[in-house]
């Protein structure tokens, strides 16, 4: 208002939703077994989305999955998001963990996949560093999927 010199009047502000519908979810119900098969997902599984940056703390999911692994957990962990320079070292600390075999790394997906895998995922977990808003939470449960997440930024707020 200040900047431009608009009236408060003409502003709305519009809070950040998720914008996936219910015949979306009702789509991706349809036929999972296709999608999950696709993508080499057998079992149960953990998922992470929304890229391998640092700021995401994949080490942190690693570490927390390799645990609940040692504890008999029958789970695969799948982390959908674009490959990058971080992804090498993702790579390298599964292995280390001996938890190669377990975690898959489909890359980017289009969306009736992601849709797919929110639906039929045992979580979505999400323990960030920092977070502007953190979308795929609220991707998930609308999808129905249960959420984990960290206190980082937004992550509380919109995870509440």
């Amino acid at each position: 208002m200040a900047l431009l010199g608009i009236p408060a009047g003409r502003i709305a502000v519009i809070p950040e939703a998720a914008d996936i519908t219910q015949d979306e979810v009702a789509r991706a119900e349809a036929d999972p077994a296709r999608v999950l098969s696709r993508l080499g997902i057998r079992r149960r599984y953990l998922l992470h989305t929304g890229g391998h940056d640092v700021v995401k703390n994949l080490p942190g999911v690693l570490s927390a999955f390799a645990m609940l692994s040692s504890q008999g957990r029958e789970l695969d962990l799948v982390i959908v998001g674009e490959h990058g320079p971080p992804t090498a070292t993702l790579i390298s600390r599964a292995a280390a963990l001996g938890m190669l075999d377990r975690v898959k790394l489909p890359g980017y997906v289009p969306r009736a996949d992601l849709i797919a895998l929110y639906r039929n995922a045992a979580a979505l977990v999400y323990p960030s560093f920092a977070e502007g808003f953190g979308l795929p939470v609220l991707e998930a449960m609308t999808c129905g999927a249960p959420v984990v997440v960290s206190s980082a930024g937004a992550l509380m707020e919109v995870g509440g």
